[in-house]
């Protein structure tokens, strides 16, 4: 049995009770808050020593039962792989689902209490996305009862009186390569070039490089697309996938001056790695439909094999104006159509432009750095 047979498609929170002194040190901190107010109170009013001593052996005997339930991931040394990225988060919204059919508690949990039984959920339309900018408004999908129904699978895109809902339906008889591609398209078609959500992006005390629970309700729960850069969307559709068992690389590029690109590549059925750019959008592949890595991207430009790579762009997006692409300051802005030049984002000779000029060094996670002498 292969390691990817050993991993499960997603991870499982556990509820656990723990008792605070051993904690992590804001629960030591609420303890000895705790202690402070209690000597104070007894302080203040001038108890004796004997009281003194028995408040003491109060809070001691507090700190050593005082229980909170808390949830969190299992330890990384009870994970089913290694894996240097934030926990799961099973209470932030991620709308992948394997059928047709959904429950809409799987998307607004708890909307009956909130609105009533009487409540009519309904579907209002669709709305753009930067991979699908043009839309009739139709959704491709119906109300009965408590449940969604869609006719097919793959991307939704659904404006109800609950909300923006962004939904992708996988195919139960996909394998995991079709997996990781229909996920990588969902992410990458949903990003536009921005450092405008840079103020959400939150490093993890305990993994690298980003908790991205401020990022989840952007893609799934509103109409909006995500609004980052290279570095932070490769490692959000790395987080992605990492948390679905799927072994992943970052892929670091320099050029002569310095400056950089960041992208990823992930391991695949047949135990070599596939290179995925989510910021371009664009997945490389043989005549002969192989995905290839970075190192065979790299050898076929070195081999002066341009020709025989093919870009696939997996994006389907358009440039950003670039009034709403700006380095520092990036404010905030509400993306739409309008808002983008009729240019698509990838285009082939421009992006294998790139990967040469970006390629003066390239970090593969875990591997020795490739040096320029090697295009």
């Amino acid at each position: 049995m292969s390691d990817r047979d050993k991993k499960p498609n997603s991870r499982r929170f556990q509820s656990g009770r723990v008792q605070l002194h051993r904690g992590p040190w804001y629960s030591r901190i609420a303890i000895g808050s705790l202690a402070c107010i209690v000597l104070g109170l007894i302080a203040v009013n001038r108890r004796t020593r004997a009281d003194y001593a028995s408040a003491v052996a109060q809070v001691a005997d507090l700190e050593s039962t005082l229980e909170f339930v808390v949830r969190d991931s299992k330890p990384k040394s009870e994970h089913p792989g290694p894996s240097r990225f934030s926990p799961h988060l099973p209470d932030y919204p991620q709308y992948i689902f394997e059928s047709r059919t959904l429950k809409i508690d799987q998307l607004a949990p708890g909307w009956k209490p909130l609105w009533g039984d009487d409540f009519e959920v309904r579907i209002l339309g669709d709305f753009p996305t930067p991979c699908r900018p043009e839309t009739d408004g139709t959704a491709d999908a119906v109300v009965r009862g408590d449940e969604l129904k869609f006719s097919r699978y793959g991307e939704h895109y659904l404006h109800t009186n609950l909300g923006f809902f962004k939904i992708l339906l996988v195919d139960p008889s996909s394998d995991d390569d079709q997996r990781v591609i229909a996920i990588s398209r969902f992410v990458a078609g949903n990003t536009v070039h921005s450092l405008a959500d840079e103020p959400l992006l939150e490093s993890h005390p305990d993994a690298w490089p980003l908790t991205p629970k401020r990022l989840l309700p952007v893609l799934f729960a509103s109409d909006q697309p995500l609004k980052l850069h290279c570095g932070p969307v490769s490692d959000f559709l790395s987080w992605m996938l990492d948390d679905r068992g799927y072994e992943i690389q970052q892929v670091n590029f320099r050029n002569r001056d310095g400056l950089g690109h960041v992208a990823m590549q992930v391991k695949m059925s047949d135990g070599g790695y596939a290179y995925i750019d989510p910021d371009f959008g664009a997945m490389v592949e043989s005549r002969d439909g192989d995905r290839l890595s970075i190192e065979e991207i790299r050898d076929a430009l070195r081999a002066g094999r341009r020709e025989d790579l093919v870009v696939i762009d997996i994006g389907r997006k358009q440039h950003l104006r670039r009034e709403y692409n700006l380095i520092d300051p990036s404010p905030p802005f509400s993306w739409s159509p309008s808002k983008t030049l009729d240019q698509p984002y990838l285009r082939r000779e421009s992006f294998l432009d790139m990967i040469a000029e970006y390629s003066h060094r390239i970090f593969i996670e875990g591997m020795p750095a490739i040096e320029k002498d090697d295009l």
